[in-house]
């Protein structure tokens, strides 16, 4: 049987390191970005989750497949920021503008490639164990509020999200839709990795 979730890891392997060493991304994991530059990708993520959550769940060939109303990001994006910046939040980036115009094409296209978008932008979770210390610190937190949205997910988000990546294999149609799957987490990531080398203002 064809695995479809590790050929998606597969095609955004190399951007998963390129993300790596962008201006955010570096700073984040070396502890030294400043809360307006936190606040600022926050935001931006927060935009994005707006289309990706609601637009998921009110979708009937996919809201199945994974619960995003029982993970949402958003009111935790918005508790972080509310510590961090008293809620006000920066104003959406042009970038962000562009992911999420292309995005929205795609899915009008073929709503199967939401898969795709949701692999990266939720699968972030996976890595974010890494980023506990030198966020906490660089942030000036006592534990990990104002910083939740990386730092705390939930115990059973992880069995969830196994079940999600298995059940891909058994999607009908599946197969037929997986280059418009995969092209779509490859464009999100790029998309991702063009918002994470912005300089904030």
């Amino acid at each position: 049987m064809q695995d479809f979730a590790t050929e998606i890891r597969e095609a955004v392997h190399e951007l998963h390191q390129q993300i790596e060493s962008t201006y955010l991304a570096f700073r984040m994991m070396h502890g030294i970005i400043s809360k307006p530059e936190y606040s600022w990708i926050l935001t931006q993520l927060y935009y994005l989750h707006n289309f990706l959550e609601p637009t998921w769940q009110t979708d009937s060939n996919l809201a199945g497949f994974f619960d995003l109303k029982k993970y949402s990001r958003l009111q935790t994006i918005k508790a972080d920021l509310e510590l961090l910046v008293n809620g006000d939040m920066p104003a959406i980036h042009e970038t962000t503008q562009k992911l999420l115009q292309n995005t929205s094409t795609m899915y009008q296209q073929n709503n199967f490639t939401l898969i795709g978008v949701l692999y990266v932008l939720e699968g972030s979770r996976l890595g974010s164990v890494y980023l506990t210390e030198p966020l906490m610190n660089a942030l000036s937190l006592q534990d990990a509020t104002g910083a939740s949205y990386f730092l705390c997910t939930p115990e059973p988000w992880y069995k969830d999200w196994y079940r999600f990546k298995e059940s891909m294999n058994h999607i009908v149609g599946l197969p037929q839709q997986f280059e418009n799957i995969k092209h779509a987490a490859v464009n999100t990531f790029e998309g991702m990795i063009e918002l994470y080398q912005t300089k904030p203002a």
